[in-house]
């Protein structure tokens, strides 16, 4: 295994993907500890090979990644634990594994379609989630202390 440590912003070493030769250490932006990037194995079942394939892109972007560099955070491993979290309690997705999108503040965000065809979407924050569930109008965000709530929340719309 081949192991690389660096500090945002540098350069990226120069390899493909994330993979199970490799192992990337990136330090969190907010904290002075480095930190893993990577999924679980229960999460890459959950999101399938295309979800692997866009957190794999998410997780080598660096700071000023949209926009002419002006705009965008690096991934955010406080966000890939909320989420990892999460998706350890939460495993009622409908007939398709979830969309992984990645938003410019280093989160990462999960959106799938009830069996009724209803939208939910989700943004993985170090504290919490923000939901948008089908009856709402505007997102509600849970706190770490409140994710019992919003999987209940879930189960009775999907």
């Amino acid at each position: 295994m081949t192991l690389f440590v660096f500090d945002i912003p540098q350069p990226i070493p120069s390899v493909s993907p994330i993979s199970e030769e490799h192992l990337f250490i990136r330090k969190n932006t907010t904290s002075l500890l480095p930190q893993l990037v990577s999924l679980s194995e229960h999460a890459k079942q959950t999101l399938g090979s295309i979800g692997i394939e866009r957190f794999n892109e998410f997780s080598q972007y660096q700071k000023g990644w949209k926009d002419g560099y002006e705009l965008g955070e690096p991934l955010s491993y406080d966000s890939l634990q909320t989420m990892e979290r999460f998706l350890k309690q939460f495993k009622r997705f409908a007939n398709l594994p979830p969309s992984l999108f990645f938003s410019t503040s280093g989160n990462l965000q999960l959106a799938w379609k009830t069996h009724g065809g209803k939208m939910i979407e989700l943004e993985f924050m170090p504290n919490g989630i923000a939901a948008l569930l089908p009856n709402d109008d505007e997102s509600r965000f849970f706190s770490d202390e409140h994710l019992i709530e919003l999987i209940e929340e879930l189960e009775s719309v999907v």
